[in-house]
């Protein structure tokens, strides 16, 4: 099957908008858009995967797919590549990485270790405390992970001038 990425996940974002009963199955997901341990996954699919499963418990296979992912990814980390600095910022501050909040800032500390970001003598608590700094601050740096509105963020696009 031949798709264009970009479109479907447009797509994904308004079934989003729509509701429960709009949610694709974890499946549907998975075959389409070729979740799996050997295929490359892109920042944007990652995150309006993460932005569709939000952390509901019926998502947890595909969860734990883009979570290797991810560590995949940061295995391989390198801070002037956009995207990975991206996906970075956004994987620190996204709520759906796990089902619960201990569990996300578990993945979260796992994340900035592999990328070396802490000091090797750092303890836990050091750790935790940057964390939750991190997630009082500002929750929304390039992916509005609650509350948000497609209508207005359409109504905003089309005021922006494209020259």
């Amino acid at each position: 099957m031949v798709y264009s990425e970009i479109e479907t996940l447009y797509l994904l974002a308004i079934l989003n908008e729509l509701g429960v009963n709009y949610e694709l199955s974890e499946k549907t997901l998975i075959g389409h858009f070729n979740v799996n341990e050997s295929n490359d996954m892109s920042y944007f699919l990652i995150i309006s995967l993460l932005h569709h499963i939000k952390r509901k418990p019926k998502y947890n296979i595909i969860r734990d797919l883009l979570r290797n992912k991810i560590k995949i990814k940061f295995s391989k980390f390198e801070s002037r590549k956009a995207e990975d600095t991206l996906l970075l910022i956004d994987v620190l501050t996204c709520p759906y990485v796990g089902i619960t909040d201990i569990e996300v800032n578990e993945f979260r500390k796992e994340i900035l270790t592999e990328i070396k970001f802490f000091k090797t003598n750092d303890d836990d608590s050091k750790k935790y405390d940057f964390l939750n700094q991190i997630s009082n601050k500002e929750p929304n740096w390039f992916s509005n992970w609650e509350g948000s509105d497609l209508g207005k963020e359409l109504n905003t696009k089309r005021g922006h001038s494209v020259y």
